[in-house]
């Protein structure tokens, strides 16, 4: 059911936020590579997330101060979780949760976060669990960035909606 809702939300976009969205597609591919192969996230990439992520807000209809909030609470938080872990997170996690935040908006931001901390907590569970890795092991986060932020865009509503009605 939810594979119908986002081929309907694709078709539903107009045609150049269609183009963005591919292109935001490939870019997050992209970095997963990169940070899994090299740990690293690119700064060309963050910076063509960022103008993409504000261009396909405003042709999506979000206000640009929606998007920069977005940017602005996402390497907001994560830059204070950076400088808590002592260097834990990288900063290219930081810029990259930034970028990400301009085409999520605030909520969805969050949202992405979240699922980005589970997700990457569970993973670092299991590897441990399997001894696949020792505790202080560096395992990059760009990976569950980029997987949190896919699926707050492409579902983030209706994840959030059930959230809401699960918690309250």
């Amino acid at each position: 059911m939810e594979a119908v809702s986002v081929s309907l939300w694709f078709q539903a976009l107009p045609g150049p936020a269609r183009a963005l969205f591919l292109a935001f597609l490939a870019c997050l591919l992209w970095e997963t590579v990169e940070d899994c192969r090299h740990l690293l996230i690119h700064d060309r990439a963050v910076v063509f997330l960022a103008g993409g992520g504000l261009w396909f807000s405003a042709l999506c209809g979000m206000p640009w101060t929606e998007s920069l909030a977005g940017a602005a609470y996402g390497a907001g938080f994560l830059g204070a979780v950076r400088l808590a872990s002592r260097g834990g997170l990288g900063w290219g996690d930081v810029k990259l949760a930034g970028g990400l935040g301009t085409w999520l908006g605030p909520e969805q931001t969050g949202l992405c976060l979240g699922l980005a901390f589970v997700a990457g907590g569970c993973v670092a569970l299991a590897l441990l669990a399997c001894r696949r890795c020792r505790r202080g092991s560096v395992l990059p986060f760009g990976p569950f960035l980029c997987g949190g932020a896919l699926l707050s865009l492409c579902c983030g509503p209706a994840l959030l909606s059930r959230y809401y009605s699960w918690i309250l």
